[in-house]
C-alpha cells in the first residue's frame, strides 16, 4: 500500500488506457468463475493443447465469462464458433488468438440463462459435451432434452440477475436474445 500511495498509481487508470483488452470478469460480465456443465458435473477446460473439459477445480484455466459484450472470454482470450471444415458442416469452439482494444466486433456472441443453455446467437448452435470423445463441440441445440447442453457460473452479477434472470428458460429463445441484445454493455 506504502508504494501504491508513493507512487499514486491508479490501477483503474492503467487497465482502462494501457491493457483495456483485459478483461475483469466481475466488472465486464454477466457472468464468471468456473463453467459447469449440469449434465457430467465437469467444468470446461482451457489447457495448453485444447478446450476440454475436467474435474472442476478452480484451476485459472477453468475460469470464464460471459462478458456485457455477449462474449465467451477469458481475462484476454475470446472464444468464437468456427466451422469445422468446409464439408462436414460441424461447428467447434476456438479460441480467438488476438483481443482487439479498438472495439472491433470480437465475433460469436452468446445467449445464456443460469442453468441453461450457452448458445450462439441468431444460429441454432449450442456448446455442449460430445459424449463419444468426452469433448466440446458445438452442436444443434436441444438443451430441454439433453443435460449436456446446460451450463452454469459459478457467480452471477447484479445486473444479470436484474434483466436476465427474469427472463427463465421458459423464455422464448428470441425473446431472450431481444433483452440481452438490447442491454448496454
Amino acid at each position: 500500500m506504502k508504494l501504491k500511495s508513493r507512487a499514486k498509481f491508479n490501477f483503474h487508470w492503467f487497465l482502462q488506457n494501457v491493457f483495456p483488452e483485459l478483461g475483469i470478469p466481475d466488472r465486464d460480465g454477466f457472468a464468471w468463475g468456473r463453467l459447469r456443465n449440469v449434465g457430467r458435473d465437469l467444468c470446461l477446460d482451457a489447457n495448453a493443447d485444447a478446450i476440454t473439459l475436467y474435474y472442476c477445480s478452480g484451476l485459472h484455466t477453468q475460469i470464464f465469462y460471459w462478458s456485457k459484450k455477449f462474449e465467451l472470454r477469458q481475462p484476454i482470450s475470446i472464444y468464437n464458433v468456427q466451422s469445422e471444415d468446409d464439408t462436414n458442416g460441424k461447428y467447434v469452439l476456438v479460441e480467438s488468438e488476438y483481443i482487439s482494444q479498438f472495439n472491433v466486433d470480437s465475433g460469436s456472441k452468446w445467449i445464456h440463462w443460469r442453468v441453461g443453455p450457452l448458445l450462439e446467437a441468431g444460429k441454432n448452435h449450442c456448446l455442449a459435451v460430445d459424449p463419444s470423445l468426452m469433448g466440446i463441440i458445438m452442436a444443434p441445440c436441444d438443451y430441454a432434452n439433453n443435460p449436456d447442453q446446460l451450463w452454469e457460473f459459478q457467480h452471477y452479477t447484479d445486473q444479470y440477475w436484474d434483466t436476465v434472470a427474469g427472463n427463465s428458460n421458459e423464455t422464448v429463445y428470441s425473446d431472450l436474445q431481444t433483452v440481452l441484445m438490447n442491454l448496454k454493455p
